[in-house]
């Protein structure tokens, strides 16, 4: 089995300004107008390139005395400008309710089944006051499968292994109560199978993203370049081809295929229970 730290240190993800791309910066606005009064010590859990703990250290440095983020991939942690450490977020080096807030983004839904419960309990150790969680929202992750070419295992080219709704959001914590949750951002597409279009899913055996390192084996897919070595009138006759060839797939889309609109994430605000 291929370590996770591959994957995650893999430069592309975070050699990315976040704040210039429309819909992460929508997130990062989003969860810093969520921050409660009163709060002056942030840990970031999963802080990856540090995009929400740079924006609040640039534009709220007045507002908090301590902002620190804590993350597995030292490639990420290189573009933290904040207080970070390099570490698992099931033994974060932290004491007991340290900081007023813990917020942590786009992270709990690559958690694997053991470590799951364990962070949870380690983001509510950590904080005394409150919790920010945000995950994609109804994520279908079944269609959201690849199968490896090299070894034909099938899996999430983002690691991705939960998916979360209004109601798993509710019952994250056992030591925190919800104050809101609340879907947001651009409105995202997700498939709902059926027998047929599930055996279709998995017929097309599609190729991973160049991003995706399989968990089996090791492998990745890289994009074969285009080059320009057809005539225009040739490229013109293998679009109408494809084009023939897709209109069976068209008709039987319209008959078969239905998909849930929703948005693109779900944040949660939490207060931990007895504090002030």
């Amino acid at each position: 089995m291929i370590q996770k730290n591959e994957y995650y240190e893999q430069k592309c993800f975070w050699d990315v300004d976040y704040f210039t791309l429309p819909e992460e910066k929508q997130k990062i606005l989003t969860v810093a107008a969520a921050i409660p009064e009163g709060v002056h010590s942030v840990l970031d859990a999963g802080c990856g390139n540090g995009s929400l703990l740079n924006f609040l250290a640039r534009n709220y440095s007045s507002s908090y005395r301590r902002l620190a983020g804590i993350d597995i991939s030292k490639e990420a942690l290189q573009h933290v400008t904040t207080e970070k450490y390099e570490g698992t977020l099931s033994a974060m080096p932290f004491r007991d309710n340290e900081f007023d807030l813990v917020v942590s983004t786009d992270v709990i839904e690559h958690l694997p089944y053991e470590e799951y419960p364990v962070v949870l309990q380690e983001m509510q150790r950590v904080t005394s006051r409150y919790l920010i969680i945000v995950v994609p929202h109804m994520e279908n992750l079944e269609a959201s499968l690849y199968c490896c070419p090299q070894c034909f295992c099938w899996y999430n080219a983002e690691y991705h292994v939960r998916a979360f709704t209004r109601d798993t959001m509710k019952t994250l914590f056992d030591q925190a109560v919800p104050e809101f949750i609340r879907p947001f951002g651009p409105e995202k597409h997700y498939p709902v199978f059926n027998d047929f279009t599930r055996l279709l899913h998995y017929r097309s055996h599609r190729y991973p993203p160049s991003y995706a390192v399989c968990p089996q084996c090791g492998y990745v897919h890289k994009e074969k370049e285009t080059t320009n070595s057809f005539s225009s009138s040739s490229h013109q006759e293998g679009k109408r081809n494809i084009n023939f060839l897709q209109f069976p797939k068209k008709i039987i889309k319209k008959i078969f295929y239905k998909e849930i609109r929703t948005e693109r994430w779900i944040m949660g605000l939490y207060k931990k229970m007895h504090s002030s």
